[in-house]
């Protein structure tokens, strides 16, 4: 494991984010990162190998906000931070995330604006969504609906205070 005084800030370029944007990112003592052929559009790209064993057992893969007009949102969005849509289906616009690994912005479309502070949540990813979901479950959370759109599944849970997030299989 690093040393906590070693910690160190990498410049955005290199972690694949436009130059221009924030400054720096803080890494975390237990990863170290290596070079990757460049995504596209960068002249940079790092992977984070973690030091400790095991790989995570989920990741957030999405930031989705509701949205009126989920397609206006996602342009307002997409020319903000200088990327694109890179996919829709059905009532969902995802942008291309800032780089490999990270999460998604996206958009839902819904018929009224999310009253109160509840207008965007988190989906959490993992290799096992069944296991996952328990784990949550054992941890407080709730379970609040299932969903399915084709073959892909996820559950809407809520947090120990009521706050909704998603699990899906990666």
């Amino acid at each position: 494991m690093r040393d906590p005084a070693r910690a160190r800030i990498v410049p955005c370029p290199i972690l694949g984010i436009q130059p221009g944007r924030r400054t720096g990112v803080p890494l975390s003592v237990d990863c170290e990162p290596q070079l990757a052929p460049p995504a596209k559009g960068h002249r940079y790209s790092v992977n984070m190998k973690t030091t400790e064993p095991g790989a995570p057992a989920a990741r957030i893969a999405t930031i989705m906000v509701s949205a009126v007009d989920a397609e206006r949102l996602a342009g307002f969005w997409a020319a903000l931070l200088g990327t694109a849509v890179s996919s829709r289906f059905d009532q969902f616009v995802w942008l291309q995330p800032a780089g490999p690994g990270a999460p998604q912005l996206a958009f839902q479309q819904v018929d009224r604006p999310t009253e109160g502070r509840r207008r965007l949540h988190l989906d959490i990813h993992g290799p096992d969504p069944t296991a996952l979901r328990a784990l949550a479950e054992s941890l407080g959370a709730g379970f609040v609906e299932g969903h399915n759109i084709g073959d892909f599944h996820w559950d809407v849970m809520q947090d120990p205070e009521g706050n909704e997030f998603c699990i899906a299989g990666d």
